[in-house]
């Protein structure tokens, strides 16, 4: 037992003494900032940095000792490149003034890996609901943490191969509610990012990244047996901010229909218009976001209307025109695009199995696993309808696509799929090698996720993947990966 203390008490030392010390920024540019971390300071690729001023000293009032200064934070960011004498980091969260003389930095907080056994709890641990955004390191053979070699093997096909693992970028802190959707977009118009996560018939509204578990505004959806399956947002109307579109499920009546609100001065969400469409994106030939629409109809054997382009036209929002027709694609929540080369874009989409698969001008393509299973559901007639996480898809600089999908694992070795309950899920990075989608890496998350996006960026070709994490307990989570 002492010699336990004793470890532990030297861990805690080693890991003070590495921790470096305060720095300062050297030069602040739009969407970087230079700060004197070099080499031999501990900084690391994936640590996560404040930024703040030093105000007015701090003094006891009896011995006038100095306890230190009054601190204001200026944002957040995270280290990207280290050289021998100085660091280069990418905000996360900007200053919303001109950055002052002498601004200090310091790191934010102790990284782990999420299967380190000193790793704070996941998401589940009342004691990580308060606790900040935890950076996670990225591996020390590549900068963009694609961490270790798997012991396990990947079959696909006829194909095996070694598949890593990757680290999360980051993580959000903890929510007391089981989200079932998510949306990151500039909802109030001041040009920066926003999150919403969505619960049963509730969103609620964080600055992205959030810092904190506490929202700053929410929205309930009226009714009495609503439950919310997805979120959109977009700006179709054209007012430099996001509207929100909540589509919901409606037991008691029953229909699916979509909200459509925005978000007005002092916090306060407006409904703008309610229609009743299914509302879901999807990604179009060129990897941009598309919208897309769909009603459920009172036929037994078969309920889907056409899946139509959604539009805003004479200040309305409805169903456009040519229809979404692909072969094998009845369900809005099924499909998105990819475009392999010599095949020109195909719908990628979901079968009845679960399965991932795409038609190609000579044959096709299955995964061997299936992907994108999930809680959020509705029993329409005689049909179970699933409402999935997007399979998202981004292609390299030399145009090969990789699909983005999430596997949840269901409870109960498998036996509780049928009821939608899921204990745990992976991420995995499928890309295309001219035969087969081959997993090249997966994330392991310590809960199934409902939904994925990509976090919006200026440049087309989007920097981070954001994936809603949901624990057995209920609560939940953001993680985000390098793609």
């Amino acid at each position: 037992m002492h010699v336990l203390a004793i470890l532990l008490a030297l861990s805690c030392w080693s890991s003070a003494e590495n921790t470096p010390a305060p720095g300062y920024v050297v030069r602040s540019e739009a969407d970087k900032v230079y700060v004197d971390y070099g080499e031999t300071s501990g900084v690391k690729p994936g640590d996560l940095i404040v930024v703040y001023k030093e105000g007015e000293e701090l003094r006891h009032p009896v011995t006038k000792a100095l306890l230190g200064r009054v601190e204001t934070e200026l944002g957040t960011g995270i280290i990207r490149e280290v050289h021998p004498k100085f660091s280069v980091m990418e905000w996360t969260r900007k200053p919303s003034g001109p950055m002052p003389q002498a601004a200090r930095t310091r790191l934010k907080s102790v990284v782990f890996e999420p299967s380190s056994p000193a790793a704070p709890a996941l998401p589940g641990a009342a004691p990580a609901a308060a606790a900040p955004i935890v950076p996670v390191p990225p591996s020390p053979a590549s900068p963009r943490a694609e961490a270790r070699d798997s012991s396990e093997d990947d079959e696909d096909g006829g194909l095996s191969q070694r598949v890593k693992t990757r680290a999360a970028r980051w993580q959000s802190p903890v929510f007391d509610y089981k989200a079932t959707g998510m949306a990151i977009a500039d909802l109030d118009g001041d040009g920066l990012l926003d999150l919403v996560l969505a619960e049963d018939s509730e969103i609620h509204l964080y600055p992205y990244p959030p810092t904190t578990a506490k929202s700053k505004s929410g929205y309930k959806y009226p009714g009495i047996t609503p439950h919310i399956m997805s979120l959109e947002a977009a700006d179709l109307n054209g007012n430099l901010r996001a509207e929100l579109f909540i589509t919901v499920f409606n037991a008691g009546f029953p229909r699916m229909e979509t909200s459509v609100i925005e978000l007005q001065a002092g916090g306060h969400w407006v409904e703008v218009a309610n229609i009743p469409w299914i509302v879901r994106s999807y990604q179009g030939a060129k990897g941009e976001k598309l919208l897309a629409v769909q009603q459920l109809l009172d036929n037994k054997t078969f309920p889907f209307s056409s899946i139509m382009p959604l539009e805003y036209r004479d200040g309305k929002y409805g169903p456009g025109k040519p229809p979404l027709k692909f072969k094998r694609v009845d369900w809005i929540y099924d499909f998105t695009m990819v475009n392999l080369e010599g095949d020109g874009a195909l719908p990628i989409y979901h079968m009845s199995t679960d399965r991932v698969r795409v038609d190609l001008k000579n044959g096709s393509w299955k995964s061997s696993e299936a992907y994108s299973q999930t809680p959020n559901r509705l029993t329409w007639g005689e049909k179970i309808l699933q409402c999935r996480p997007s399979v998202l898809v981004r292609s390299d600089e030399k145009g090969v696509p990789a699909l983005y999908t999430v596997r949840n694992v269901a409870k109960f070795g498998g036996l509780a799929h049928t009821l939608g309950l899921y204990g745990n899920g992976e991420l995995h990075h499928r890309k295309w090698n001219g035969m087969a989608f081959d997993t090249t890496w997966k994330a392991n998350l310590s809960g199934f996720s409902p939904a994925q996006a990509w976090v919006p960026n200026k440049e087309q070709d989007p920097r981070e993947l954001a994936v809603t994490v949901v624990a057995p307990t209920g609560k939940s989570a953001v993680w985000t990966y390098d793609p």
